[in-house]
């Protein structure tokens, strides 16, 4: 129960099952609500590639993407209708990458390079930009940046 007196229960089960995660959600821009777990760590400690939608209203998870390289610890966030993928580990390596993911298509594509690697950063959107906020750099120190996506 939390401290307001609601209360948590399971959703959904997994197609992939996941222990740690980057999150986006999708509503006004596709027929259905959609959200979309991405880059994660499966059950047996290994970074996926896996894309899953979850539709809560049904009940249902479906994979429908891939990411090019197995990826943890990324944020995720959606801008405009597409799921931009902000920095993470990629083969144990931090990295500063940005990927844009088409749910419409389930093309994934390279959308840039952040200013400085980052993995375990909060993201957030405000109106049409989203921001990436502190994180870990490659030494794994604490980073005090905000780093601002404009997509348009």
């Amino acid at each position: 129960m939390t401290v307001f007196g609601r209360y948590f229960v399971h959703a959904v089960v997994l197609v992939v099952a996941i222990a740690l995660s980057g999150y986006a959600s999708i509503s006004k821009d596709l027929p259905t609500a959609a959200r979309l777990r991405l880059g994660v760590v499966n059950a047996s400690g290994s970074d996926t590639r896996s894309i899953q939608k979850i539709d809560p209203g049904s009940g249902q998870v479906t994979v429908v993407g891939q990411l090019p390289a197995p990826l943890s610890h990324a944020g995720a966030v959606e801008v405009g209708g597409r799921i931009y993928v902000l920095g993470g580990f990629v083969s144990n390596q931090v990295t500063g990458q940005v990927l844009q993911f088409d749910p419409q298509r389930g093309s994934v594509a390279p959308a840039g390079t952040l200013p400085t690697p980052v993995t375990d950063g909060a993201v957030t959107t405000i109106g049409a930009s989203a921001y990436l906020v502190g994180g870990q750099g490659t030494d794994r120190a604490p980073l005090a940046t905000v780093v601002e996506l404009k997509v348009g």
